[in-house]
C-alpha cells in the first residue's frame, strides 16, 4: 500500500518551505501555513539536504513563592511562547 502525495505542494512551496526553516520559522508554523504534517516537512529538508536544527535546551527555573504567584510566572512563560509561536 503506497502513501498518496500531496499533488498540489509544487517546487516553488517546498523550496518557500526551506527557505523558511533556515529562516528559523518555527517548524509548527510552517506546517500550519503550508498546510503539511511533520514528516512531510522533513522529508523535504532531507532531499534538500538541510541540517535539522538542535533543539533549543531551556534551562529550567525554579519558581519560589506562593501558589498565586507560581501560576503567574507558569501563564507569563505560557504566553510568550504563544506569541512566538505566531
Amino acid at each position: 500500500m503506497s502513501r498518496k502525495r500531496r499533488p498540489d505542494l509544487t517546487e516553488k512551496m517546498k523550496d518557500s518551505v526551506v527557505q523558511d526553516y533556515l529562516q528559523g520559522d518555527k517548524t509548527i508554523v510552517i506546517q500550519m501555513e503550508y498546510k503539511i504534517c511533520p514528516a512531510v516537512m522533513y522529508r523535504i529538508l532531507d532531499s534538500r539536504q538541510v541540517s535539522l536544527r538542535k533543539g533549543e535546551m531551556k534551562p529550567k527555573t525554579e519558581t519560589k513563592g506562593t501558589a498565586s504567584e507560581q501560576l503567574r510566572c507558569g501563564l507569563e512563560l505560557l504566553k510568550n511562547d504563544v506569541i512566538t509561536a505566531f
